[in-house]
């Protein structure tokens, strides 16, 4: 809310207690409902300054949607699932992969063409890492298919994480084995 001029896409429908922001005013139900979208801001004269995509996981929900509409399975067969879209095998995640490079190809014209800002919200998840060297340990990152968030890391000039500051105290219950999470109010980067 505080960047400069911004307009957010909230695809999410998030908290209307951030004031000071634009938002869409239709709902955007499908792919081409987003990529509409974002080209009118690069097309049409406007004020904005920072675009905002809220959030890449409800984006990347509309692009499955969309692959298993247009694509299907092997033969036309009809899909319910990105991981059946043409026979399954990954076929469906690499299809989706490729049309959300449109998505990033309209951000990148109104960075480069209209010089906007371009802040895109994700929620997390947390992933197990494989440390062949030690113990695995547990990370969070970006809660889409590890190909658009890879895609996304690659090009993004800075990727942080939000959290709200919680401490941990041992409870005094259950012989000291149970831990209980106090805070959780201050937000940090």
């Amino acid at each position: 809310a505080s960047a400069p001029r911004p307009f957010v896409l909230d695809l999410d429908k998030g908290p209307k207690r951030v004031t000071g922001v634009h938002r869409i005013k239709r709902p955007i139900t499908t792919w081409a409902d987003l990529i509409s979208a974002v080209r009118w801001f690069h097309d049409k004269k406007h004020e904005f300054e920072t675009f905002v995509l809220d959030t890449v996981d409800r984006a990347q929900n509309l692009c499955h949607e969309h692959v298993v509409r247009t694509i299907g399975g092997k033969n036309g067969k009809i899909v319910k699932s990105i991981s059946e879209v043409g026979g399954g095998f990954g076929v469906g995640y690499t299809i989706a992969a490729e049309e959300f490079r449109n998505l990033y190809g309209e951000l990148e014209r109104l960075w480069s063409d209209r010089n906007m800002r371009i802040i895109i919200l994700a929620h997390s998840k947390l992933e197990t890492v494989k440390n062949p060297s030690g113990f695995d340990y547990q990370r969070n990152t970006l809660n889409v298919h590890n190909t658009i968030a890879n895609m996304l890391m690659e090009v993004s000039d800075v990727v942080m994480y939000a959290s709200l500051k919680v401490s941990v105290q041992k409870d005094g219950l259950y012989d000291g084995k149970r831990a209980r999470a106090i805070g959780g109010e201050a937000r940090y980067l």
